[in-house]
């Protein structure tokens, strides 16, 4: 781990000192992108504003329907999209997969905003593009093209002494230009909540929940000529955090968990036409995992994953074009719960044709075929369409089928794992109706989502132990409705964004020992989700309230009503300042969460703050 950073400061170092004087007439004018998952047709996304929140966890929360499964402040939390599982959601970043290999899930309160420019959210049937895990939906997580030298930060500090701090520097000469961020935070987490467990129900402080993380992100570009572009990426996270008992439970444990990942992309473009781009890429990660107990041995584990990546973009006409993409991704891990470092290789093909008729129809067709350690996995086709029915009214429609392959810990794990699991096949449909008029926007989404051979952990009814299992037939369907209005008269401007999901996610077969689950609600999946935010702008003020509900959620497999986790309502308010001076633009913004002091629970027995406050200080040099 230290050898990690050091080298990466090196390289900082040699990055800045070896760049040459020159104008971004290349870096602005050069690049073009052949991301083939950049134009999917038939699907619903929407973009996330990473502004004033920490983590993508938090982004995600405050900004979208999806259920964001937190089990408190700095823990684990994973995406509930479309009535799916954690494992069926997948986090590109860049372009990469960042879904683990031993268990298929991502943290997103690892994930810190300040090292992402962009984050998209795709709830539709697009497994073909994304390939394995995609059942659900996808988070992309994007970082920009580099085209000015600036000097940056952000400065941080709220309830239950939260800081962070953010540096940032970019810097180009001649043909090269390099970026630098630098996070650091740590949170106290000591917040307070209710006791519902004891008499009077008082309020009491969060103990064993500090969090500390840094963070480093090294971009790089080259821009050779107006053909080849070269592009280079490290990021390095490395966490420390304390895991609360749940409340309710006396624990002197004293867990916590140490995180560490390197990840590394090297990518070159080459234009070899105007109508044909060709993108190579290679990447590396490199994932530790540290859980300490008092009263047992650390547990260590560690993956790593290696991929390359080569795909070529035809243009067959102005708005036609045709992409194919070659990926192989090879992957190991170690814990102590496997009995030897156990491997896998994934290759696959992807092809994708997508093509324009008479401007008004838009039509995509895409398969990928994966070979997993050469067994072949299920085929993966997509289908997409777009009709303008009217200058203002747009028909969508998608189709696809899907999978997921095991992860190493429903194989390998020494006392359950399971190597005779079937992969999990998703099957996804999904039609919308969208009307724009000017800048304002109206879609409403009906979808329905089956997944067989759902992987289930569950406990042998002779010995006991939790065993993985084929075990279900899920079936998930539901309506999503998204409004975006936006008004502007003079210097003031109102924009109000809305979401709501209804999902009904159940179990349509099982096996006779979960015969009780049958036809019921899944376990932490809300039936309703919902979030309003309005954003009032008056020449250098910005006011946003945001309001986001969260249904009930029953924590029994056959909905049993007394085990079931009440409904919550949280508005948070903030208010930004804008200064600009020559060249320095800066924003301050005062932040308060859960104005109305609710208390709630996300996951049963994990508490979750009252009210709490966050300050946010921003600058930029250009």
């Amino acid at each position: 781990m230290k050898s990690a950073w050091l080298i990466s400061i090196f390289v900082i170092l040699a990055l800045q000192l070896s760049a040459q004087k020159d104008s971004f007439a290349f870096l602005q004018s050069a690049t073009v992108t052949a991301n083939g998952n950049s134009q999917n047709v038939g699907i619903g996304k929407f973009d996330i504003n990473l502004k004033n929140n920490s983590t993508i966890a938090d982004a995600l929360q405050n900004q979208s329907a999806l259920f964001i499964k937190q089990y408190g402040v700095g823990a684990l939390a994973t995406a509930s999209m479309r009535g799916l599982g954690g494992q069926h959601t997948a986090v590109l970043w860049n372009g990469f997969n960042l879904q683990s290999c031993m268990n298929s899930i991502i943290d997103f309160n690892l994930l810190p905003s300040f090292l992402i420019d962009n984050a998209v959210v795709e709830t539709g049937a697009n497994a073909a593009i994304c390939g394995n895990g995609a059942l659900a939906g996808t988070v992309y997580l994007n970082n920009k093209p580099l085209v000015k030298n600036s000097v940056f930060s952000e400065i941080k500090t709220g309830s239950f002494d939260n800081q962070s701090l953010g540096l940032g520097f970019a810097y180009g000469r001649k043909k090269v230009f390099t970026q630098t961020r630098l996070l650091y935070r740590q949170a106290d987490n000591n917040f307070e909540y209710k006791n519902i467990f004891k008499i009077n129900i008082p309020t009491e402080l969060q103990t064993n929940n500090k969090l500390e993380q840094k963070g480093l992100l090294q971009e790089i570009q080259f821009i050779m000529n107006k053909q080849h572009s070269f592009f280079g990426k490290a990021w390095i996270l490395e966490t420390s955090r304390q895991l609360p008992p749940p409340m309710g439970v006396v624990n002197n444990a004293n867990e916590k968990q140490y995180d560490f990942a390197q990840r590394y992309i090297i990518k070159h473009e080459n234009n070899i036409s105007k109508q044909i781009v060709n993108t190579n890429k290679i990447a590396f990660f490199d994932e530790e995992l540290n859980y300490y107990n008092n009263y047992y041995p650390v547990a260590y584990s560690q993956s790593k994953t290696a991929i390359a990546e080569c795909d070529i973009k035809i243009f067959t006409s102005k708005k036609s074009f045709f992409y194919a993409q070659i990926n192989n991704t090879f992957t190991k891990a170690k814990t102590d719960g496997y009995s030897n470092w156990p491997e896998r290789n994934l290759f696959s093909i992807l092809l994708k044709y997508q093509w324009q008729l008479k401007e008004k129809l838009k039509l995509s067709a895409a398969s990928r075929k994966q070979l997993v350690d050469n067994n072949l996995a299920p085929l993966a086709p997509d289908f997409g369409l777009d009709y303008l029915i009217l200058n203002w009214l747009t028909f969508k429609g998608n189709i696809s089928a899907s999978y997921r392959v095991p992860s190493f810990n429903d194989y390998y794990w020494n006392i359950g794992g399971n190597e005779n699991l079937k992969p999990e096949r998703g099957f996804k449909q999904e039609i919308s109706i969208e009307t724009k008029i000017k800048k304002s926007k109206l879609s409403s989404t009906f979808f329905n989502n089956e997944v067989n051979n759902w992987i289930l952990w569950q406990p042998n009814q002779t010995s006991g132990i939790w065993t993985a299992t084929n075990a279900k037939q899920v079936n998930s369907k539901g309506v999503e409705i998204a409004i975006d209005l936006n008004q502007k008269y003079r210097q003031h401007s109102l924009q109000i964004n809305s979401r709501y999901q209804y999902v009904k996610s159940t179990n349509t077969k099982t096996d006779i020992e979960l015969q009780r689950s049958l036809n019921k609600q899944l376990i932490y999946v809300p039936f309703h989700t919902a979030f309003v935010s309005l954003n009032y702008h008056f020449k250098n003020l910005l006011v946003d309230i945001g309001n986001q509900y969260t249904g009930s959620r029953y924590t029994t497999t056959d909905n049993d009503k007394n085990y079931k986790l009440l409904g919550f309502n949280l508005i948070n308010t903030g208010i930004s300042y804008l200064l600009k001076y020559k060249q320095i633009n800066s924003v301050f913004n005062f932040k308060i969460n859960n104005v109305l002091n609710k208390n709630y629970q996300i996951i049963e027995n994990r508490p979750m703050p009252l009210r709490n406050y966050q300050i946010t200080l921003k600058f930029k040099i250009e």
